[in-house]
């Protein structure tokens, strides 16, 4: 969204002007000129103004006609004090498509790498590097607030294996859970639910993310052996987080963008379809209301939804809060070995300990009971 938008788009909070403002980094505005010119100014004076420390040192102008650049630098410069750092031509050829919930996957885009570096060679001319890395160095010194990570090792001392679906399915992740989990002792192993057969070998529990199973519906189910190799392991107990596009998996059907329906992992009941919109987006505070792989009953975490396929039924393990207003509603489903719904986890926010915990004792348990 815009600089100034943030928390329930009513509020600055954690707004990319607030993360500016407490990390004293400098920001480059870019603004669009198409269609205009000196109108140009009277935005940028707004970001400007609307907050004294908008933190805001530099801009570029972008979709701005070469012929215009040089006078409209001048006026910038000399009446709004600012640094103007170069402009963005109209580039008619260089489009990237978007789907529903944002732009097409890089690895969709046929040469994609071609493309970005002749989208490099015509932008390049206009921007001056050298101002752009001299407001870099005014950046202030970063703080780091120290805290030790728990490190979790199986009986053995081995670490736990997690198993990440990984594929053009399943796509949406923080990086920063992914590198949580190793910091707290796991190790990755990447698989596919489109073209792999079964859960990896050795894997002590799973993590199923965000994405677009709703597009590879067909594949999904066809490949009947993942499916019921993802169920079997949770019947037996293999901890698993499942995440929006994750827990539309473990649904009994799915129904995609032609209408057609598919059978999924049938783990938890119900079908999801296209609701025609964003359903329920936006961050939030999940709180949960009993005890399981996310802790005790009670315990809240941020979280954030974002999502256009919907389900009739949610589960009402927990509660998700709207950061503003008094909106909220009940979702997702857990026991002490799995988590399913639409909320993404932060690992920052909320340390995935008892997901790895529960990993590294599964097979031991599991031996116990056999």
């Amino acid at each position: 969204m815009g600089y100034y938008d943030g928390l329930g788009g009513i509020t600055d909070r954690a707004s990319a002007y607030e993360v500016a403002r407490l990390t004293k980094t400098p920001v480059v505005l870019i603004v669009d000129a198409s269609g205009r010119s000196y109108s140009v100014l009277a935005a940028v004076r707004g970001f400007l103004t609307y907050r004294p420390d908008s933190q805001i040192g530099g801009v570029i102008f972008n979709r701005l006609s070469p012929m215009l650049y040089p006078g409209l630098k001048e006026a910038a410069e000399r009446e709004l004090g600012i640094s103007v750092i170069g402009y963005v031509p109209v580039l008619e050829d260089f489009t990237f498509e978007s789907r529903h919930l944002g732009l097409i996957m890089p690895e969709e885009i046929p040469k994609f790498k071609e493309k970005i570096k002749a989208l490099a060679d015509r932008i390049r001319p206009g921007i001056d590097l050298d101002a752009l890395l001299s407001l870099a160095k005014t950046a202030g010194p970063l703080s780091v607030r120290g805290e030790k990570i728990p490190c979790v090792r199986k009986k053995n001392g081995q670490k736990p294996v997690i198993a990440v679906a990984m594929d053009q399915a399943f796509c949406f992740y923080y990086e920063d859970n992914l590198e949580t989990l190793k910091a707290m002792g796991a190790e990755l192993l990447f698989f596919s639910p489109i073209k792999d057969k079964k859960v990896p070998d050795g894997a002590d529990g799973f993590y199923l993310g965000g994405g677009y199973p709703e597009l590879y519906g067909e594949a999904l189910s066809q490949n009947q052996s993942m499916r019921e190799s993802i169920k079997e392991c949770i019947g037996r107990g293999m901890p698993c987080i499942a995440e929006c596009g994750g827990y539309l998996y473990l649904k009994e059907w799915l129904t995609d963008g032609e209408n057609r329906e598919w059978p999924m992992c049938g783990v938890l009941p119900g079908e999801s379809k296209d609701s025609g919109k964003l359903s329920r987006f936006g961050y939030g505070v999940l709180t949960t209301r009993k005890d399981g792989i996310l802790g005790p009953a009670g315990e809240s975490f941020p979280v954030h939804e974002f999502h256009h396929w919907d389900c009739e039924e949610n589960g009402d393990a927990c509660f998700f809060k709207k950061p503003s207003g008094s909106g909220g509603w009940d979702c997702g489903y857990m026991t002490e070995s799995l988590y399913a719904g639409f909320p993404h986890l932060y690992f920052y926010g909320h340390d995935p300990y008892g997901f790895l915990r529960r990993a590294a004792g599964w097979r031991d348990e599991t031996q116990k009971e056999t």
